[in-house]
């Protein structure tokens, strides 16, 4: 666990920011079984809007627990 907030958003910020992204050419998304796939797609955007240089993509991981398991490569 790196982050913890109630705002999701500021969690996700936090983690984007601690990753080496610099050195990645691919963030994937990988939403939880109660997400919707259109707020995932969003938050693709925001990562893609905030990353130009990046490649983001969503996939359906449908994980119970999590929301995101975001992973960079």
């Amino acid at each position: 666990l790196v982050a913890a907030d109630d705002d999701q958003q500021v969690v996700i910020d936090d983690l984007l920011g601690r990753m080496a992204l610099g050195q990645c050419e691919i963030v994937t998304i990988y939403y939880g079984a109660g997400v919707d796939g259109g707020v995932a797609a969003a938050l693709a955007e925001q990562i893609a809007a905030r990353f130009p240089a990046l490649e983001v993509e969503v996939q359906a991981g449908g994980q119970p627990l999590y929301e995101y398991i975001i992973a960079a490569e």
